[in-house]
């Protein structure tokens, strides 16, 4: 099974702005993303079909943290971009091939951290 969460950690920091971390979202740097596999498969899995054509769906929440509210929402803004398939499903590239990703809402402030920085998150369902 693909790492997906490596490979979305790996595609977000070679193209955003920040580090990107798998399975973590460490103390340092302050602007980071860290990426998660949670249950459920979301929309997509209900469309295509547990394993339909070879295809496989996972549930993926992307964690963006920065200083400020503003930098933070700025900053899941574009790393949201870059994750959305769109209406078009359009192939996001990640090192183990295309993943067709469907956000699960929009990017929303979670919380602030013990050192005031903002955490916003969402929920994509990849289909790799």
């Amino acid at each position: 099974m693909r790492d997906i969460t490596a490979e979305i950690a790996r595609y977000l920091g070679e193209r955003g702005p920040i580090a990107a971390f798998a399975d973590a979202l460490p103390d340092e740097p302050d602007e980071a993303a860290g990426v998660y596999e949670h249950a459920g498969t979301g929309a997509a899995g209900a469309r295509n079909g547990m394993g339909n054509g070879g295809f496989y769906p996972r549930a993926v929440q992307i964690r963006i943290r920065a200083g400020g509210r503003a930098r933070a929402f700025e900053i899941a803004q574009g790393a949201f971009a870059l994750l959305a398939s769109g209406p078009e499903e359009r192939p996001v590239p990640l090192s183990g091939g295309a993943a067709l990703m469907t956000p699960m809402g929009a990017p929303a402030l979670y919380e602030r951290d013990n050192r005031e920085r903002a955490i916003f998150l969402w929920n994509i369902t990849a289909v790799v």
